[in-house]
């Protein structure tokens, strides 16, 4: 809802627990919404996720 106020420079997607195909899909699903520059697929450290458990993502973004 807030990716309207979005800086389209560059766009964080954190996952865990997802294959490579899973990740992409995702990434192709936000591309469709909103479109960044730059799109960087990182997977999350064991600590976070411990934390947030398999099949999660995130997504990091600067606000305009």
């Amino acid at each position: 809802r807030k990716m309207k106020d979005a800086d389209r420079e560059v766009l964080f997607i954190t996952y865990a627990g997802m294959d490579h195909e899973e990740v992409l899909r995702i990434r192709d699903l936000v591309n469709k919404k909103v479109q960044f520059a730059h799109v960087r697929l990182v997977q999350a450290s064991p600590a976070i996720s411990a934390n947030c458990g398999p099949k999660t993502i995130g997504l990091i973004y600067r606000r305009n």
